[in-house]
């Protein structure tokens, strides 16, 4: 899994036990497809909810996580 250096910034804001639920959730995802997916409309790439946080990302030759955070702050 690759993280993009906004997504980087992004996790670095947020609160550590927020970022390493959702972290956690793109590693389990990457490893078995499980979590609450779904495709983005009107642009590529998926998103992955956990409680408030969300991650955007992207499958091309592995995942790469494009943006990271709370809910308001993504869309």
């Amino acid at each position: 899994m690759k993280i993009s250096n906004t997504a980087q910034k992004q996790l670095r804001k947020m609160q550590k036990q927020d970022a390493l639920r959702l972290l956690n959730a793109l590693k389990e995802y990457e490893k078995s497809g499980k979590g609450d997916v779904k495709n983005l409309q009107g642009r590529n790439g998926y998103r992955l909810r956990v409680g408030n946080m969300r991650a955007i990302f992207e499958v091309v030759d592995g995942m790469i996580v494009l943006q990271a955070g709370y809910r308001g702050s993504i869309y």
